[in-house]
C-alpha cells in the first residue's frame, strides 16, 4: 500500500510539472496574452493591458484581435491618435467591422478631426444595429461641431431608432436639449443613460455640468466623486474635478486628484494640462508654462493650452506672446469670454483703450451686467480719453456689486479725471469712514490730498490709516511725504526714519532718505545707509539698483557702478529691471560694444523680451550696426505685432540705411494699428521727403482721408508732409480738418503751431482759446504756450503759462522745472521751492538737477548748488550746458581752480558752440 500510494504521489506530481511546462510554453502564445489583457481590461488595468497586447503582437503582428484591443486600451488612456493607428491595423488584418468602425469614428471624435469623419465613415454601412448606432452617435458629434444641424440631427436620431437605450446618444441629445436652454429635457437624457448604465462615467460627468450650470457646485463635485469611484483608474472624472476644484479655490481636493492622476498616467496630456493648471492657481508660473508648453509641443491648437498659455504670458508681463495665444483662441472662438477680457487686459496694459473697448463692446452686449466687463470698459473709456464713460461704467459695476471696495475707490479716482473733484473726495471720505478693515479708501484720498497741496487733510487721513494699523511702516513714511512737500525737512527725515526702523528692509523709506541727503548735500549719509542695508541682505535687488543709482550722481568710479549693477543681475538673473539697468549703465558711458553685449546676455536670461530686444536694437542702432539694428528691431516686430511704436523703430532703422521703401512700409504699419499715432505721421513724412516722393505722401494721405472720412489720420499725415515742405497754410488747413473730426491734443498743438508759421497769429490765438475752454483739464497747448513765451523771452507770460499748467496738473515736472529756472533767474526765492518740487518728482533727471543746482547756487547755497550740478553732470557728461552752469557755480563759490577745470573741457567742443564761446569768455575772466 505504502509503495502504491508513494508512486501515485509521484505521478501526480510529474503531471503537475508538465501541466506547468505546459502552461509555460502557452504564456509564449499570442492567445495567452490576449485572454489576459482581456481580464485586465475587465478591470480598468489599461496599463497592464496595453504591455500584455504588445506582447501578443510581437508573435502576431497581423492579430487584428490584439490590434483592436490595443486600440480599446490606447483609447480608454488618453491617446486616440495611437488608437486610430491601432485600429485602422485591425481593419486591415480584418477585424469585425461592427467592432473597428465604430471605435474609428470614436478616435477621430477625440482628436477633433471632424471633417475627416464624416467624409470617410459618413456613408459606411454596418449591419449590427448596435454597431451602426454608435458610428452615428460620432457622426452627429462631427456634424454638430462643423455646425451641421440638420445632418447632426438626423444621424442621431437614426442611431437612436437603431438602439434606444445607446448611452452617448442619449447623453448627445442632453447635450443639445442644454445648448438650447432646456435644462429638464437634458436632465431626463441623462437620467435615462444613468438607468441604463448607473455608473457610467460620461452620464454622471455631464449630470455633473448640468449641476454647475444650475449653480449647485457642491452636487458637480459628488457626481464627479461617485464617477471617480465608480472608475477609479479613469482619467476624465479625475480631470473634471481638478478643473472644478481650482475654479471654486478648494486647491488641496486639486492636488490630491493631480497626484493620483500623475500615478496612473502621468504623461497623459490631461494629467499635463491639470498639472499647469493647478500651477497656475497657485502662481507657480514658471511650472504652469513649462507644462503648457509640453502640450502645445505636441499639439499647437489644443485650444485650452493656449488660452492658458495666454493668461500665463500676461500674468508673467509677457505681453506680445500673450496678445499672440489670445488671438488664436478668438480666431477659432470669437466670443470665447475668458480670452476677450484677457486680450481686453493686454491691450489695457499696452496702452491701446481704443482697442479693448472694441473688444468690451459684444462681450458686454452678451453680459451687460457682468462687474469685471464694466470695470475693465471703465479703464477703456479712461485710457482713451473719456472719463465721463468711465465714470458711467464704474457706476453701473459698483451698482451690481456693491461690496467691493476697491471698484468703489476706483470710481472716485475716475471721478477725479473728469474734474468732479468734490463729489469724488465726498465718495472717498465714505468709503473710509465705513471700511474699518482696509485702506484702500485712506490712500486714493492722501493722494488727491496731496496733490491739491491740503496738507493738513492729508495728515488726518494718515492719522486714521494708524488708527487701523499703528505698527505699520506705512504710515511714518506717508508722514514723511507730507512733510517733504511742506518742505519741512526735518520732521521728513524723522517719520522715514521710523518707518526705516519699523521695517529695516524698506527701500522705499531708503530712497525717500536718499533724496533728502542729496538736498541737504550729503550724499554720503545715503550711500553710507545703502551699505548698512545691504550688509544685511547683500543680494537686495531694488537696494542694488538704488545703490548703483547713487553712486552714478555721488561721483564714484564707472568700475565701482558696474560692479554694484552687476551684482544685482547676478542676484536675480531674471530680472528684466537689472538688465536694463546694466544696459542703460553701458550706454551712458559709451560703451556701444558693452551695451549690446548686456542686451544679448540678457536676451538669453530672458528670451523674447520685448524690453531687451528692444534695448539691444538701440544698442546697435547707436553702435552704427544699422543691419544688425534693422534683423533685431525686425525681430521686436514679431514679438509685439500690435505694438506701433516698434514698428516706428524699424523705420528709423530702415531710414538710416536709405531704404525708403521699406522705412514707409513700416510706418504705413504703424498708423494701421494707431490711426492717431502723431509721431508716426511725421515720421512718415520726413521719410516721404527725403526719399523725393512728397506727392505720393500727400496721395497716400488723400487715400487715407476717404478710407477714413470721421478721422484725423490723412488730415494729419498731409498736415506733416506740406508742414515739412514750408507750406504753412495748406498744413495748417489740413491740420485743421483732422481737428474737427477728432479732438486730439497733439494735434491741436500742431494746429497752433502752423497756424503761427502761416502768420495766421490770431487765427491762432483763438484756436489756443477755444481748446483750453473746451478742455479744461489737458495740459498740452498751455505748456506749449509757455513754451514759447519762455522761448521769446517773455518771461512774464511764460511765467503764467506754467503757472496756469501746474494748476491743471500740479506735479508737472516740465513746467515746475522750467518755472524754477526763471524765477531763479529773476531772483525770486521761490524757484527754489519749484526745483525742489521737481527733483523730488525726478530725483535722478540730468536737467531738473541742473535748475536745483543753478537754483542753489542763485539762493546763497553754493556749495549745496556745486555738489547737485556734479550730480547733474555726472549722470549727463556729454551735456556742455550742465558743465558750463557747475563751472559758473565753482567760480562765484571761489573755487578758481575746479571752474577752470570744467571750462577747460568745454573750450575743446566746436569753435561756433555757443557753450564754448560762454566757457571762453568767463575763463578769461578767472
Amino acid at each position: 500500500m505504502i509503495s502504491f500510494r508513494y508512486r501515485t504521489l509521484g505521478l501526480a506530481v510529474a503531471a503537475a510539472i508538465a501541466i506547468a511546462s505546459f502552461a509555460g510554453c502557452a504564456r509564449n502564445d499570442a492567445t495567452s496574452y490576449i485572454a489576459s489583457a482581456n481580464s485586465y481590461i475587465a478591470k480598468s488595468d489599461y496599463k497592464a493591458a496595453i504591455i500584455e497586447l504588445k506582447n501578443a503582437l510581437q508573435k502576431a503582428p497581423d492579430n487584428g484581435e490584439a490590434r483592436l484591443l490595443l486600440a480599446k486600451a490606447l483609447f480608454a488612456t488618453g491617446d486616440p491618435a495611437g488608437a486610430e493607428t491601432e485600429v485602422r491595423k485591425a481593419i486591415e488584418f480584418r477585424a469585425a467591422d461592427a467592432k473597428t468602425y465604430p471605435l474609428l469614428a470614436q478616435t477621430l471624435v477625440a482628436q477633433g478631426q471632424f471633417a475627416k469623419l464624416t467624409k470617410e465613415l459618413g456613408t459606411r454601412k454596418l449591419t449590427s444595429p448596435a454597431a451602426r448606432a454608435d458610428l452615428g452617435v460620432s457622426l452627429a458629434t462631427a456634424y454638430m461641431a462643423q455646425r451641421d444641424t440638420k445632418s447632426a440631427e438626423a444621424a442621431l436620431d437614426a442611431a437612436l431608432t437603431d438602439e434606444p437605450g445607446n448611452t452617448r446618444g442619449l447623453l448627445l441629445k442632453a447635450q443639445l436639449a442644454g445648448q438650447g436652454g432646456d435644462l429638464a429635457g437634458a436632465r431626463k437624457y441623462i437620467e435615462s443613460a444613468l438607468a441604463k448604465v448607473p455608473g457610467d462615467t460620461d452620464a454622471l460627468m455631464m449630470k455633473s455640468q448640468l449641476e454647475l450650470a444650475s449653480g449647485d457646485r457642491d452636487a458637480a463635485q459628488k457626481l464627479l466623486e461617485q464617477a471617480i469611484t465608480a472608475h477609479p483608474q479613469s482619467l476624465a472624472p479625475r480631470f473634471a474635478l481638478t478643473t472644478l476644484a481650482v475654479s471654486t479655490g478648494k486647491l488641496e481636493v486639486a492636488k490630491a486628484q493631480v497626484a493620483k492622476m500623475k500615478e496612473i498616467s502621468a504623461r497623459d496630456f490631461r494629467t499635463v494640462y491639470a498639472d499647469g493648471l493647478l500651477a497656475f492657481a497657485e502662481g507657480d508660473m514658471p511650472r504652469s508654462r513649462d507644462a503648457i508648453q509640453k502640450i502645445l509641443a505636441g499639439n499647437p491648437d489644443h485650444l485650452p493650452s493656449l488660452l492658458l498659455s495666454g493668461l500665463i504670458d500676461y500674468r508673467m508681463g509677457s505681453n506680445a506672446s500673450a496678445e499672440v495665444a489670445l488671438h488664436k483662441v478668438l480666431a477659432r472662438v470669437p466670443n470665447e469670454p475668458t480670452a476677450s477680457r484677457a486680450l481686453a487686459a493686454v491691450y489695457l496694459r499696452t496702452g491701446r483703450g481704443p482697442q479693448a473697448l472694441e473688444l468690451l463692446g459684444p462681450a458686454l452686449q452678451r453680459e451687460p451686467d457682468n462687474p469685471i466687463l464694466s470695470r475693465m470698459a471703465g479703464e477703456a473709456y479712461l485710457a482713451s480719453g473719456n472719463p465721463t464713460l468711465a465714470a458711467a461704467s464704474y457706476e453701473h459695476a459698483n451698482a451690481i456689486d456693491k461690496t467691493n471696495v476697491g471698484s468703489k475707490v476706483r470710481l472716485a479716482q475716475v471721478r477725479f479725471a473728469a474734474g468732479e473733484t468734490d463729489r469724488a473726495i465726498s465718495d472717498l471720505e465714505s468709503l473710509a469712514a465705513t471700511d474699518p478693515s482696509q485702506h484702500q479708501a485712506e490712500l486714493a484720498l492722501f493722494s488727491e490730498y496731496l496733490r491739491l497741496r491740503q496738507y493738513d487733510k492729508a495728515m488726518a487721513t494718515v492719522d486714521a490709516i494708524e488708527k487701523k494699523e499703528p505698527k505699520s511702516a506705512l504710515v511714518p513714511n506717508l508722514r514723511g511725504a507730507v512733510y517733504l512737500a511742506k518742505r519741512d525737512l526735518k520732521n521728513a527725515r524723522i517719520s522715514f526714519e521710523k518707518s526705516l526702523q519699523l521695517q529695516p528692509d524698506n527701500t522705499a523709506a531708503a530712497r525717500n532718505l536718499a533724496v533728502l541727503d542729496m538736498q541737504e548735500g550729503n550724499p554720503q549719509a545715503a550711500r553710507e545707509r545703502y551699505d548698512r542695508m545691504l550688509a544685511k541682505d547683500p543680494k537686495n535687488e531694488q537696494l542694488l539698483l538704488a545703490s548703483a543709482e547713487l553712486l552714478t550722481v555721488t561721483g564714484a568710479t564707472p568700475e565701482q557702478v558696474k560692479a554694484t549693477v552687476d551684482k544685482a543681475v547676478a542676484a536675480n538673473p531674471a530680472s528684466l529691471r537689472a538688465r536694463l539697468a546694466l544696459i542703460g549703465y553701458d550706454a551712458r558711458y559709451g560703451d556701444g560694444k558693452g551695451a549690446i553685449a548686456a542686451a544679448q546676455a540678457g536676451l538669453s536670461a530672458i528670451p523674447n523680451s520685448p524690453q531687451l530686444t528692444e534695448a539691444l536694437g538701440a544698442a546697435q542702432l547707436a553702435s552704427g550696426d544699422i543691419n544688425q539694428a534693422i534683423d533685431t528691431f525686425r525681430r521686436l516686430t514679431q514679438l509685439q505685432p500690435q505694438n506701433p511704436l516698434v514698428f516706428l523703430r524699424l523705420s528709423e532703422a530702415q531710414l538710416a540705411v536709405k531704404d525708403y521703401d521699406g522705412a514707409i512700409a513700416s510706418g504705413q504699419k504703424a498708423l494701421a494699428l494707431k490711426p492717431d499715432l502723431v509721431q508716426g505721421y511725421a515720421a512718415l513724412a520726413k521719410i516721404y521727403l527725403l526719399s523725393g516722393r512728397p506727392d505720393e505722401a500727400i496721395g497716400e494721405a488723400r487715400k487715407l482721408q476717404k478710407d477714413h472720412p470721421d478721422q484725423a489720420v490723412g488730415y494729419s499725415l498731409e498736415g506733416e508732409v506740406l508742414a515739412a515742405q514750408k507750406k504753412w497754410p495748406e498744413s495748417a488747413a489740413a491740420f485743421q480738418k483732422g481737428l474737427s473730426r477728432q479732438p486730439v491734443p497733439a494735434l491741436a498743438a500742431r494746429t497752433y503751431v502752423s497756424l503761427q508759421a502761416a502768420d495766421k497769429l490770431a487765427d491762432a490765438t483763438a484756436l489756443a482759446n477755444q481748446w483750453m475752454r473746451d478742455h479744461p483739464h489737458d495740459p498740452t497747448v498751455p505748456l506749449l504756450l509757455a513754451e514759447q513765451s519762455q522761448q521769446k523771452k517773455d518771461v512774464a507770460a511764460a511765467k503764467s503759462g506754467y503757472a496756469r499748467v501746474l494748476e491743471i496738473d500740479p506735479d508737472n515736472a516740465v513746467a515746475l522745472n522750467n518755472l524754477a529756472w526763471l524765477l531763479t533767474e529773476d531772483k525770486d526765492p521761490k524757484g527754489l521751492e519749484y526745483a525742489e518740487h521737481a527733483q523730488r518728482l525726478a530725483p535722478f533727471n540730468p536737467g531738473i538737477l541742473d535748475t536745483l543746482g543753478w537754483a542753489l547756487a542763485h539762493n546763497g547755497q553754493a556749495k549745496r548748488g556745486v555738489q547737485i550740478l556734479r550730480m547733474a553732470s555726472s549722470l549727463a557728461p556729454a551735456q556742455g550746458d550742465i558743465r558750463l552752469h557747475l563751472a559758473q557755480a565753482l567760480a562765484s563759490a571761489g573755487d578758481k581752480d575746479g571752474a577752470r577745470k570744467e571750462l577747460g573741457e568745454l573750450t575743446k567742443l566746436d569753435k561756433a558752440s555757443p557753450i564754448r564761446v560762454e566757457a571762453e569768455k568767463l575763463l578769461a575772466t578767472l
